[in-house]
Formats: C-alpha cells, sequence, structure tokens
C-alpha cells in the first residue's frame, strides 16, 4: 500500500500496480495505518514516507511517488514533511 485517498464514503487504496476501493472513512485508516509508519499529509490523503520523496512544485511541497505521481501536502499538515525527508 502506498498511499489512501478519501473518496465520499469510501477509501481509494492505491498500490504500486493497482488500485481498489473500500467503505471505510479516513480517519478511521488513519488510526489503523499510523502503526505502520502512514502520515496524513492532506486532508484527504495519508501516505506511506517510504514510497515517496519532496519536492516543490509552484512553489509548494509536494511528495512525489516512483512512478511521478504528485501529492499535495495540506497547509495543516505541512509538519509532516519532516517525516517524508531522510
Amino acid at each position: 500500500l502506498v498511499f489512501v485517498r478519501a473518496a465520499d464514503n469510501y477509501l481509494e487504496l492505491h498500490f504500486a500496480d493497482r488500485m481498489t476501493m473500500r467503505r471505510q472513512t479516513l480517519a478511521s485508516a488513519e488510526h489503523e495505518l499510523t502503526a505502520l509508519g502512514f502520515v496524513r499529509i492532506h486532508r484527504s490523503i495519508l501516505a506511506h514516507p517510504k514510497h515517496f520523496a519532496v519536492a516543490s512544485i509552484g512553489g509548494k511541497p509536494h511528495a512525489i511517488a516512483g512512478n511521478g505521481q504528485a501529492l499535495p501536502f495540506g497547509s495543516r499538515y505541512r509538519d509532516s514533511i519532516r517525516h517524508f525527508v531522510p
């Protein structure tokens, strides 16, 4: 599991090679996944730092996956950037 994105009452579970959906709240997923190293980076996104690097896009920090997918850091979650920087 690389990252989780909220989609209404569902979660998009993004793996390296596929995406699946599950009916669950992001808050409950965060409770479960924090112990596994996942970090909230946006109000709708949980990401695992080992799969991402940090880069600036348009002057704003983003988590960049190995496949080039960029996820924004929400302004409330800017402190979570420290988990993504070695």
